[in-house]
């Protein structure tokens, strides 16, 4: 069986990503419903604020990514910045749907989608 360096790296790729939101989702486990809408002040973004600009950006720039520029026209870059959320639910589903699309981006490649080596 022959492993290809590209096949190595994109599973190096993805442990790393879900190791990132495995330590995002363990903070966020220990933060009251009423304390993830809070901002500390005028200058600094909610954690749900943030969460859901992370998963538009994951969205944005996964969606298609191989044909696509990552700046999507359906993105509304401005709008994450305003929390729109009414409970944690909503804002673990939408971090959630951020985060799979990027995992099942990666999931798919095949050997075929990486450049080939000279």
């Amino acid at each position: 069986m022959t492993t290809h360096i590209e096949t190595t790296f994109c599973a190096a790729i993805i442990d790393a990503f879900r190791a990132n939101k495995q330590l995002a989702d363990r903070a966020v486990a220990q933060v009251p419903d009423d304390k993830l809408h809070l901002s500390l002040d005028e200058q600094t973004n909610s954690i749900a604020t943030i969460m859901k600009h992370v998963a538009g950006n994951l969205l944005s720039r996964w969606t298609d990514f191989l044909t696509t520029d990552g700046e999507k026209p359906t993105r509304n870059r401005d709008a994450e910045f305003i929390d729109t959320f009414h409970s944690r639910q909503e804002v673990l589903e939408y971090w959630e749907q951020g985060w799979s699309r990027l995992f099942s981006e990666l999931s798919s490649l095949t050997i075929e989608d990486f450049p080939r080596r000279s």
